[in-house]
């Protein structure tokens, strides 16, 4: 590992970046070697099975294999029309069709959360982008996962959260890393 490799001082916060510079790249973890095609060519990534589309495929799935769910009604009988927002305002609802679509995407994203904590032991573990909108639907599961894969002793010092800045991650955290490298 290079020395740019780490941002911050081995006593306090670190942020780890990539060989690239472009941080790491932990949603292409492997959580099932046999899963789902990963738009980076891979399989069984955890970007296969948590990202917006997915859940959205989850539920329509299910829609038209004829389960019962509140989203039918929402987007009234249109498909095309069910989103997150959608889904999670079911869920709100105690819809179960929804609930069980956020249960299975928080075991995965916990499964790769759970690896995280083992090779990292992080402090804050902050879950960002569109997942992260479904809040507790998918932590709760996301943690109870998690709980089962990490170390229980570093399980016990990590907060699982969502990210505070969740639409603007990407642009804050580069503008992080470039602060950083400015001369002083």
């Amino acid at each position: 590992m290079s020395p740019d490799a780490v941002e911050g001082k081995a006593s306090g916060p670190l942020m780890l970046v990539g060989g690239n510079k472009g941080g790491a790249e932990l949603g292409h973890t492997i959580v099932d070697a046999d899963g789902m095609d990963c738009n980076a060519g891979s399989y069984g990534a955890i970007e296969a099975y948590a990202p917006r589309d997915a859940i959205i495929q989850r539920a329509v799935h299910r829609l038209r294999r004829g389960r019962v769910s509140i989203i039918d009604d929402l987007v009234e009988g249109d498909f095309s029309k069910v989103t997150p927002r959608i889904i999670s305002e079911a869920a709100s609802q105690g819809d179960e069709l929804a609930i069980q679509v956020y249960d299975e995407m928080g075991r995965y994203l916990g499964i790769s959360m759970g690896s995280f904590i083992n090779i990292f032991a992080p402090d804050i573990l902050a879950v960002g982008g569109q997942i992260a909108k479904a809040g507790e639907f998918i932590l709760g599961p996301a943690r109870r996962a998690a709980r089962d894969v990490a170390i229980p002793s570093l399980f016990a010092d990590v907060k699982i959260c969502v990210a505070e800045q969740i639409e603007d991650a990407g642009m804050l955290g580069g503008a992080a890393i470039a602060a950083m490298r400015l001369p002083a």
